[in-house]
């Protein structure tokens, strides 16, 4: 199919679970007749606002992914929860769930790349204190489409989305819960690139602050927002300012063919990076 009918959302979540549940089953049953699928942000179902609490992990047969899958199946619609914090056989995981219009929920994509960071001025962040990283890239398709996943912070690594767009896909997903100030510096400039490079519409759902805990309003996280879809061509079609809310939008290979017969980036590659040797001069 050239044309594919998406729902962007952006969300608010916190560390409410039931309320953050709602929250996506009220959008699902707000989409008109004859999207496609819908597209959910990182941390979807939990999002925690206080570094001190235990991080609350799902089951992927639990009750709560359930009764999204229900309200899937009613609206017949497909949703890409864009990461869940997931505790199997032991393993903690920030990872993407995809659930079909006949209810099926399936652990789609682990990230790769964990946020362990340090800005100047505050405190260091480390996922990896809750989570285990994953090891593979992943692509899935859907009406001809095919997606590559990622997650958040693997917007920075290029290449993974290289290998992605080797691998002919037609749209990469960067679901996140970006923090305000890399948002404000890097987030536009970021997937308006990863699309141009990759020659790719770029579908990325975002959480949008601030997110009050549940404990009380003197607990609270800050990201940014704009969630965005990106054409081939690198315009920014979508970008959003309210959350939580769905914009939809309706995706045409056509663009992606456009772009490509106008500049034949995979004519012109003549090595991959692994074969290259450089020529070092030194002026020592």
């Amino acid at each position: 199919m050239s044309k594919l009918t998406i729902g962007l959302a952006q969300l608010n979540s916190n560390d409410d679970v039931n309320r953050n549940v709602d929250q996506v089953i009220k959008l699902i049953e707000s989409i008109p007749v004859g999207v496609d699928i819908v597209f959910f942000p990182e941390n979807s179902l939990f999002f925690r606002i206080n570094e001190k609490d235990s991080v609350g992990y799902l089951d992927i047969r639990g009750e709560e992914l359930k009764k999204i899958a229900k309200a899937c199946s009613y609206k017949k619609v497909h949703a890409h929860l864009g990461s869940v914090a997931l505790m199997e056989n032991g393993t903690p995981t920030n990872s993407s769930i995809l659930i079909s219009s006949t209810g099926q929920v399936i652990r789609s994509y682990t990230k790769i790349h964990l946020f362990d960071i340090q800005l100047n001025q505050e405190k260091a962040i480390r996922e990896s204190d809750c989570f285990r990283r994953g090891e593979v890239p992943s692509i899935f398709t859907l009406k001809g489409w095919r997606f590559g996943q990622t997650i958040c912070y693997d917007i920075r690594f290029s290449e993974l989305y290289r290998y992605y767009s080797s691998m002919n896909v037609d749209a990469l997903l960067i679901p996140a819960a970006f923090l305000k100030k890399t948002g404000i510096a890097h987030w536009h400039t970021l997937n308006r690139a990863r699309a141009i490079e990759s020659q790719s519409f770029v579908i990325s759902s975002a959480q949008m602050g601030p997110h009050y805990s549940k404990q009380g309003e003197h607990l609270v996280r800050e990201t940014f927002g704009h969630a965005l879809c990106v054409s081939p061509w690198g315009e920014v079609l979508v970008d959003m300012e309210r959350a939580p809310a769905i914009q939809i939008v309706e995706l045409d290979k056509t663009q992606i063919e456009n772009v490509k017969k106008q500049i034949p980036m995979d004519s012109h590659r003549w090595a991959t990076p692994t074969s290259w040797k450089a020529c070092e001069i030194s002026l020592d």
